[in-house]
């Protein structure tokens, strides 16, 4: 789906709702998926994002065996082995919707070292939304949790689902440089 560009419409939107609820279930149960990437996203014959890929998934506050994650979706704390949690979730979503607005990787990274260094200023089209920003704080503490997020983000509109699915088959229009999932 991003390899035609950014999303249109309520699509993004569409995705973070449905990954928050995702992520926001797995922390109630003091969980972190620890993986998150759009690899790791299918969408269902009825136009449901889905996560999959459960193998990194630990509990929250367990010891890494050291840095985990895919190079350029992965938080720092991640990246440098720290403690799992919720906050590293949150983060790999974030970098993954930016994927979505901006229609490229926001982190051209290929080794986890990197991720550990990285120091980036975000793109407009992901700094203009405050609470997508929010999500991708370099300080764990700072980021929201999925569950505060899913408050914040609208629901899509009719017909989003039908739109991803058209995406998906190659039916939907290119890339839209104005692609929003809307502002605060």
């Amino acid at each position: 789906i991003l390899a035609g560009g950014t999303l249109r419409e309520e699509s993004p939107r569409q995705l973070a709702r449905a990954l928050l609820q995702t992520l926001s279930a797995l922390a109630a149960r003091e969980l972190v998926h620890g993986d998150v990437a759009p690899a790791n996203v299918i969408v269902s014959e009825e136009g449901q994002p889905l996560l999959i890929d459960f193998g990194l998934t630990r509990a929250a506050g367990a010891e890494r065996e050291g840095p985990s994650g895919k190079p350029g979706y992965v938080s720092i704390e991640s990246a440098l082995g720290k403690p799992a949690a919720p906050a590293d979730d949150v983060y790999a979503l974030g970098v993954v919707l930016a994927e979505c607005l901006t229609g490229r990787r926001l982190f051209e990274e290929s080794e986890l070292a990197e991720a550990a260094a990285r120091r980036v200023e975000l793109p407009r089209a992901v700094s203009e939304h405050a609470w997508l920003a929010s999500m991708l704080t370099l300080d764990p503490s700072q980021r929201p949790r999925a569950s505060e997020l899913l408050s914040r983000v609208p629901a899509p509109g009719a017909g989003a689902a039908a739109r991803l699915l058209a995406r998906l088959a190659g039916e939907a229009p290119g890339p839209d440089s104005s692609a929003r999932l809307t502002r605060e």
